[in-house]
């Protein structure tokens, strides 16, 4: 695990993430421990920073905060599209860089947590499940189990499904980050900002912020993970957005012109540049998703075409290779198709289901939807199972 974390840091090259160095074996003690040499960074921590500006009764300006954001998401677009997500960011994790003024994301330290926490409570799951379900029978495990996500992160600063589930996006680092903005504007801690039995941030009336930004702070910090900005990209176009229409010279452009927007030049007009701001937003949000709609047509189009050959080839050619990958591909409940998708509830029922124990398999799960509501294989599982061997319809 510690190996892989390393693979991980290797392959993160960007100005501001600290370098990886050197990992090395080291016998001491008679102990032997695995090191791991990371770049230093000179500087002071963002939480240092505003604990140094409270004592002084100052807080962080919309103009800095501005610059930060435009200098941590392109970090953040680097980190989601080499398939790394942080889980971890916070004041403490963010370091002013003396030499250029820069903000460095460090600390990925998380990765190997990742792992240790996840395989453990896979395993502590599975082994409650079997005590609690006494007429389960055991299932030896001859290799580890597939690892999910585990809870990680600062509360206050990680996001609803993170602390809760598990679970993690992209847009969980969204979210850690406006915490992180949010806390540098106000000087205060999350817990003092989050309504209590909530995840319900109250910080507005605490800063004197721009409408839009403020919107778009408010739209990070959703605890609705489907109400969030989806990648750290859409944050950056609409800052950009942002930053043209607070621009004293309004554009005339016809990108703005085709979305219909009235810009107004006035500063008296702060809920209109929001509710132009929001437009825009939602037409462009609009155009993606009708351009990916049409792209997943055409593709399911093309792949449809290309597997007609694959499905008519057993009835043809009468392939028992052919065959038998055909019956790899489907399952009434009796062994998993997504593996993306598993809690270890799962893993005990489809072995109960291939048994025929279709009662144990219900339970089992139930259960699992409750970690996974959104499984669609096991719901799909589940009815099955409450059909057991009564007469039923055959539905590919």
């Amino acid at each position: 695990m510690f190996e892989r974390e390393a693979g991980v840091l290797y392959r993160l090259q960007h100005p501001q993430i600290p370098k990886f160095r050197e990992l090395f074996r080291y016998k001491h003690q008679d102990k032997g421990c695995l090191l791991l040499v990371q770049e230093y960074i000179e500087g002071q921590t963002y939480h240092s920073l505003v604990n140094n500006r409270a004592q002084q009764g100052l807080k962080f300006s919309e103009a800095e905060i501005t610059q930060l954001l435009h200098q941590l998401l392109p970090v953040l677009e680097y980190i989601h599209s080499m398939g790394v997500i942080h889980r971890d960011i916070s004041p403490d994790n963010l370091i002013l860089r003396c030499s250029d003024g820069l903000a460095v994301l460090i600390d990925f330290g998380s990765i190997k947590e990742i792992a240790t926490k996840a395989q453990s409570q896979l395993i502590d799951g599975a082994n409650l499940y079997r005590r609690n379900l006494s007429h389960v029978e055991p299932i030896p495990y001859l290799e580890p189990l597939p690892l999910i996500g585990t809870v990680l992160g600062k509360n206050g600063y990680a996001p609803p499904e993170q602390i809760e589930r598990g679970t993690i996006h992209p847009h969980s680092d969204l979210y850690a980050l406006a915490a992180t903005i949010v806390v540098l504007l106000t000087g205060k801690e999350p817990q003092q900002l989050i309504a209590p039995y909530s995840y319900q941030w109250n910080w507005q009336q605490e800063v004197n912020l721009s409408s839009n930004l403020e919107w778009v702070l408010t739209k990070m910090l959703s605890p609705n993970p489907l109400d969030r900005f989806g990648s750290a990209t859409e944050v950056l176009r609409i800052l950009e957005d942002i930053s043209v229409l607070n621009s004293e010279n309004q554009p005339t452009s016809p990108q703005f012109l085709s979305n219909k927007i009235q810009i107004l030049p006035s500063p008296k007009h702060s809920n209109v540049r929001r509710q132009s701001l929001q437009e825009l937003y939602l037409a462009s949000k609009l155009m993606f998703w009708i351009t990916l709609t049409l792209m997943l047509v055409l593709g399911g189009f093309w792949w449809l075409k290309e597997q007609n050959s694959v499905v008519v080839s057993p009835l043809t050619y009468n392939s028992t290779e052919t065959e038998f990958q055909l019956r790899e591909r489907f399952s009434q409940g009796e062994k998993v198709l997504i593996p993306q998708i598993i809690a270890p509830e799962k893993e005990l029922a489809v072995a109960a289901f291939a048994k025929g124990k279709y009662e144990e398999a219900v339970s089992l799960l139930s259960a699992s939807l409750k970690t996974l509501a959104n499984d669609p294989e096991a719901l799909i599982y589940l009815n099955n199972a409450r059909i057991g061997q009564e007469k039923s319809y055959s539905i590919a």
